[in-house]
């Protein structure tokens, strides 16, 4: 019984402090500290009188040694002509070229217009000297170090082949370095060289690229190619011959910048083209057949042996190329339409005749 009672005594108390909890408030926050004074305020700026200063971007001078010059100016250049550091160099294939390269002066080599360089150079020494290709014809040459030698040989995709002796300088050298280098050759056509011309056919400018002519150095037939004749006696190659006067019609892709020939050769000429035209097979026309010729290739031209009217042909791509005035010699006779004997070969294909094509 007392247990009881105990029981309930301790029930109601508990009842009792949960609700005096339940009703009680909840504890309120501090309340935020009063914003500084003026006073506060002036007080803080007078113990440090940089602030208004620093908030108005017056930061206080910096006392430190002074920057030293470098010393690398080369007084070689001082009282220098101006064509001091231009060199102009004619190329043979027994010569070295000798070129002066300055630390922190690159050198740029720039080579004929017609050639062009699609291998990288070669270079003895890669760790003093660095050499890079700009465009299709011009190499840069830099000095990483000084007091060092090397040689470089650039492979033209005409075949010529370049040899240079180079030498690294610093900034104390009494000499003038190279800054642009001039290679002057002539292209490798035994020294056919085509410049513009008023005479050349009008219409050859469509298509070829503009009229053209010649300026030869050399008379000779090393312009066509030829390593071994298959003719007992040289033929003499005779500028005066020349003629720039062609008509071409079809599709441009293949087709040359110009076309030359001297009555017995004739040159198909692609220029800065040669690495990316897909190049056609030649044709010469021959009683209205195209026929094909022996051809070689000589620096960016297609040189073939023959001369008169050509068919160039790649795949489904076609281009007719004719002499200013051209007329055709001959006609096509058609085949015999009597069966052929027993084991003998078919007559031959017809091809076309020559005034449908072009």
């Amino acid at each position: 019984m007392n247990r009881a009672l105990l029981s309930a005594a301790l029930s109601a108390a508990l009842l009792t402090s949960s609700a005096a909890l339940a009703q009680s408030p909840p504890p309120k926050k501090p309340p935020p500290p009063p914003p500084p004074s003026a006073k506060d305020v002036i007080d803080s700026v007078s113990a440090s009188p940089d602030v208004e200063g620093e908030s108005k971007g017056n930061y206080p001078d910096m006392k430190r040694e002074e920057s030293l010059p470098l010393g690398q100016i080369q007084r070689a250049w001082d009282k220098a002509p101006e064509k001091d550091g231009v060199y102009h160099v004619e190329w043979s294939a027994d010569k070295v070229i000798k070129l002066r390269v300055r630390q922190y002066i690159p050198v740029t080599i720039v080579f004929p217009e017609w050639e062009t360089i699609g291998s990288e150079p070669e270079s003895g020494d890669s760790f003093v000297f660095g050499a890079e290709r700009v465009g299709s014809n011009k190499l840069v040459i830099r000095a990483k170090y000084v007091g060092a030698d090397a040689a470089i040989t650039v492979i033209g995709d005409s075949g010529n082949v370049y040899a240079f002796y180079i030498r690294a300088e610093g900034a104390n050298s009494v000499n003038i370095p190279d800054v642009v280098v001039y290679v002057h050759t002539a292209p490798p056509t035994g020294g056919v060289v085509v410049g513009p011309t008023p005479q050349a056919h009008a219409k050859n400018a469509a298509v070829i690229g503009g009229p053209k002519s010649v300026d030869v150095a050399s008379a000779t037939r090393a312009a066509t190619g030829e390593k071994s004749p298959d003719f007992a006696k040289g033929i003499p190659f005779d500028p005066s011959k020349l003629s720039f006067d062609f008509d071409m019609s079809g599709d441009a892709s293949i087709a040359p910048k110009r076309v030359f020939s001297d009555g017995i050769f004739t040159w198909f000429d692609y220029g800065d083209r040669w690495d990316r035209s897909d190049l056609p097979a030649v044709y010469r026309v021959v009683d209205g057949v195209d026929t094909p010729v022996n051809t070689r290739v000589r620096g960016s031209m297609l040189v073939a042996e023959a001369a008169g009217a050509f068919t160039l042909r790649n795949g489904q791509r076609v281009v007719c190329v004719r002499p200013a005035g051209w007329e055709p010699e001959g006609t096509y006779a058609e085949p015999s339409s009597s069966p052929a004997p027993t084991g003998s070969a078919a007559p031959a294909t017809l091809l076309g005749d020559d005034k449908g094509r072009g």
